[in-house]
């Protein structure tokens, strides 16, 4: 929780930052709506993840930061979600697919209005290459071919630590181009944290499931009208994915910052 309340302060220092720089001063909360309002029209959100994926790659190409096979880059899929698992998840899912949630013909004007909004262009940007490469795709593509009888010993510290080390990574070398992009970064790390807080609050009965939802959405600025997220929906275990992320990420960067190589500036 100590990881969590320093992470949040970091995060909402640099969230008014963008703010001032888009002209709505230290309300974070206005800026992060301007943010949310910055979506494509219905129907081209997967040309949209295609170009962000593609951005991503060639981004780490330039930067020789990791190896990307040839067959990775031309085998990640594409799915749309559909709108009951939207109730679920709102937002998106990665591995061998992306899981991309957007409005579908069956949902009413406000859901598909919640759907764009909370799944923008900068909010994708920052999901994006950690769902494919090289976060989750580019984990699962290499774990299944190099040395898989580790997946014996498969946890959450590994999956989505790996993950969020690569969006400390990118936001250290300015991969965020734009306040935009800064806060598109930024409202993912402070939704991690405020999930870590509230999971340990609730599961140490120090708060109510609407404080957990309370404290989700003062936070992070996660919308009332969202479909709650996951870890809002049900019980979880006390050492869920967002609580682990941020200590195996931690370890990813410490080793880095030992090795004897260093990453090219941004």
């Amino acid at each position: 929780m100590e990881i969590a309340d320093r992470e949040l302060a970091w995060c909402e220092a640099e969230m008014k930052k963008a703010s001032r720089e888009l002209g709505f001063g230290d309300d974070w909360h206005k800026a992060l709506d301007h943010v949310k309002n910055q979506h494509v029209e219905p129907g081209r959100q997967p040309a949209l993840i295609r170009d962000l994926a593609l951005e991503a790659i060639e981004f780490l190409g330039k930067r020789d930061l990791i190896t990307i096979p040839s067959l990775a880059k031309e085998t990640w899929r594409m799915q749309m979600m559909t709108p009951e698992r939207q109730l679920l998840n709102p937002f998106f899912l990665g591995g061998e697919s992306i899981i991309v949630s957007y409005p579908t013909s069956a949902m009413t004007h406000e859901q598909k209005l919640m759907s764009m909004r909370g799944n923008n262009i900068h909010f994708s940007r920052a999901t994006v290459f950690h769902e494919l490469i090289p976060g989750h795709n580019l984990q699962g593509f290499m774990s299944t071919r190099f040395k898989p009888y580790r997946g014996l010993f498969r946890t959450a510290f590994w999956g989505e630590g790996w993950a969020l080390y690569w969006e400390l990574l990118l936001w250290d070398l300015n991969f965020a181009q734009s306040p935009e992009n800064r806060i598109g970064m930024l409202f993912w790390r402070m939704h991690r944290c405020a999930r870590i807080l509230f999971s340990l609050g609730f599961h140490l009965e120090k708060m109510t499931p609407q404080q957990c939802v309370d404290l989700l959405v003062s936070a992070s600025g996660t919308n009332w009208t969202m479909p709650p997220p996951r870890c809002a929906g049900r019980l979880i275990p006390p050492t869920v994915r967002c609580i682990r992320a941020p200590i195996c990420s931690e370890a990813f960067s410490s080793a880095r910052s030992n090795a004897s190589w260093s990453v090219p500036a941004g």
